[in-house]
């Protein structure tokens, strides 16, 4: 999202995996309670958030891990899951939850490394501790592709939870994992340095909060 930057705006990076129901609720929010403040949404590489953060291009940014950098805070905010995407004719679906090592007897459209940190490597780390050989048919770039991929019978993808069931349209149905679950975390992040801005303080505060307001609908 453009702007023009006026006095109150927050400058907002976004990397892969974060775009979530959340991230919309707070940010549905945070226009409906301070529509004064303008809010500048950019979609980036995670190093390139790491990086815009850091050196003060973004005020913040919200991620789905904590980089490992001295120079950034970061603080979870909102709890998902990884869960299998799997097409709807799939005979996968006789089951309520999918072990990993059954899933990976199946063809894999797994994330893009170059355009999909952090998330692809908390998937491939996921499947690392598979005993099975994996049979990756793809890589996507982006989660409409990976449902395409999955609704169109090429293999079965691994995404958060509630991304999966919100593509149900698509012909992609959610099975969870029924090994351990594997956690998968929104946090934010800011500079150590950044300036305190009041603006920026009550985005956060909502950003507290909103999690547990989308509990209870």
């Amino acid at each position: 999202m453009q702007c023009q930057q006026p006095p109150e705006s927050i400058r907002i990076a976004v990397s892969f995996g974060a775009f979530t129901a959340t991230l919309t609720h707070l940010l549905a929010k945070q226009r409906a309670e301070e529509p004064g403040t303008a809010i500048c949404l950019t979609e980036t590489l995670f190093s390139e958030q790491v990086s815009g953060v850091k050196d003060g291009r973004y005020d913040l940014g919200f991620a789905v891990a904590p980089p490992a950098e001295a120079g950034l805070q970061n603080e979870l905010l909102w709890h998902d899951e990884i869960a299998v995407a799997v097409p709807a004719l799939s005979p996968l679906l006789e089951f309520a939850e999918i072990t990993l090592e059954k899933a990976v007897q199946y063809p894999l459209v797994l994330w893009s490394a170059d355009h999909c940190e952090p998330l692809s490597h908390q998937v491939m780390e996921l499947l690392n501790s598979a005993t099975s050989k994996l049979n990756v048919v793809d890589h996507a770039k982006s989660f409409e592709l990976m449902a395409v991929l999955v609704a169109a019978g090429y293999g079965i993808g691994f995404a958060a939870k509630s991304r999966i069931n919100a593509a149900r349209k698509l012909g992609v149905v959610m099975r969870p994992l029924a090994d351990v679950p594997d956690s998968l975390c929104t946090y934010l992040l800011r500079s150590h340095n950044a300036p305190s801005s009041p603006h920026v303080e009550r985005l956060i505060a909502r950003a507290r909060n909103v999690d547990q307001a989308l509990s209870v609908e």
